[in-house]
C-alpha cells in the first residue's frame, strides 16, 4: 500500500515522522542488543572485528600499494637456505602443542604476503607445511606475531643467522662509476647478507 502524502503535509512533518520511526527502530535494536550480555557480547566482537580489519586494511596499504617484489618465488637456492635454517620442518607454532612437526610438503611461504607487498627475500621466508600454508593464506601478520616468531627462532636457527622477519628490506645501493660516465651502474646491496 503506496504512502499517501497529504497536500498540507510540510518537509518537516515527513521528516519528524521518519525520525520517530527510526528512533522506534534504534530504540528496538538497543532493546534486542542489552537484552542479553551473550548478544551484546556478539556485538562487541562483530564491532572490533569490522574495526580491526578497517584499521589492518589502512595500516598495511602503504606498503600493498608501493609495488611488488618483481620476483614473486623464492629461489632455489633460498628456498634450500629457509629448509636448512628451520632443521627441514614446518615454522608453525601452536601455544599447547609447540611447534608443528610435519617434515614433509614442506613450502617456503612468505611471511608477509607477496600479494599485499612482501618482499620475496629470504629474511621474509618461513617454512610452512601445507595445512599451515593454506590456512595462514594471504594474511599479514601482527607485529607480535613476528616478535613471537622470531623469540621461537632461537631455539632452532643455526648460531648467526638472522632470526628477525623483514617484511620488505630496505635496499641500499652503490655506484660503481660516476653517474656520467657510460659505464654506470646501480645496483642494490642486499643488507641481510
Amino acid at each position: 500500500m503506496p504512502l499517501e502524502v497529504s497536500p498540507s503535509a510540510t518537509p518537516s512533518a515527513i521528516t519528524d515522522g521518519l525520525g520517530v520511526a527510526l528512533g522506534s527502530i534504534k530504540n528496538e535494536v538497543w532493546a534486542i542488543v542489552s537484552s542479553s550480555p551473550i548478544i551484546f557480547a556478539l556485538c562487541l566482537l562483530v564491532a572490533g572485528m569490522v574495526f580491526t580489519t578497517i584499521y589492518r586494511t589502512i595500516r598495511w596499504a602503504p606498503l600493498a600499494f608501493a609495488g611488488k617484489d618483481p620476483e614473486r618465488r623464492f629461489s632455489t637456492a633460498d628456498r634450500t637456505r629457509l629448509l636448512s635454517r628451520a632443521g627441514n620442518r614446518c615454522e608453525h607454532r601452536v601455544l599447547w602443542s609447540g611447534r608443528c612437526r610435519a617434515t614433509t610438503n614442506l613450502h617456503a611461504d612468505h611471511v608477509h604476503p607477496h600479494s599485499k607487498g612482501g618482499s620475496s627475500h629470504i629474511s621474509n621466508g618461513q617454512v610452512l607445511c601445507s595445512r599451515h600454508n593454506k590456512e595462514k593464506n594471504a594474511r599479514i601478520p601482527y607485529n607480535w606475531e613476528l616478535r613471537r616468531l622470531a623469540k621461537n627462532r632461537v631455539s632452532y636457527f643455526p648460531q648467526g643467522v638472522s632470526i628477525q622477519v623483514v617484511r620488505k628490506p630496505r635496499r641500499k645501493t652503490c655506484q660503481c662509476a660516476s653517474p656520467q660516465s657510460p659505464t654506470f651502474l646501480q645496483h642494490p646491496i642486499d643488507p641481510c647478507d
